[in-house]
């Protein structure tokens, strides 16, 4: 099926939907068949709580990414983690994306 956004695409979605919600960064990308999984803040850092977005590969709609759910479970039973660009990631201080 011809129409699948790039991972850069995603990586734009979510930057934005996190930037309404006044967080930044992103800390991990996993890859699913039908989504991209974002979580944010600082690579590295575990957080707790739940604030990650689901980007649809085809669609680009972004959802709330919950866990524990059904949905988020089957989704995770083989993704694989992404390197995030460097463009997204958390700076320090005064952290915002840099893109």
């Amino acid at each position: 099926m011809s129409g699948m956004m790039s991972l850069e695409d995603g990586c734009r979605i979510a930057a934005a939907y996190f930037a309404e919600r006044e967080i930044r960064g992103i800390r991990q990308i996993l890859t699913a068949k039908t989504a991209w999984i974002f979580l944010p803040g600082e690579k590295g850092v575990v957080e707790f709580g739940g604030n990650g977005v689901m980007i649809d590969k085809q669609t680009g709609e972004a959802r709330p990414f919950i866990l524990p759910s059904r949905e988020g479970f089957m989704l995770l039973q083989n993704a694989r983690e992404e390197e995030i660009p460097e463009a997204y990631l958390y700076e320090e201080e005064g952290a915002v994306i840099r893109q």
